[in-house]
């Protein structure tokens, strides 16, 4: 089991992965500006699909 695995569902977790998220739109928009929308947008896809997804089911994006 690798240091992923053992944080994954932990509130250390979910605050490394929030800090990425918003370090990645920062780092972005102060390097490359026109990436904003694009990286904003995957993080919320990845939000909406996390939740709309049930536990045990999977969730085919065909779009």
């Amino acid at each position: 089991m690798n240091i992923k695995q053992i944080l994954l569902g932990t509130w250390f977790g979910d605050l490394a992965m929030f800090s990425r998220e918003k370090i990645d739109i920062v780092r972005a928009a102060l390097i490359q500006p026109e990436a904003v929308g694009t990286i904003a947008n995957d993080q919320l896809a990845s939000m909406l699909v996390t939740s709309i997804c049930q536990s045990g089911e999977t969730f085919l994006d065909v779009g």
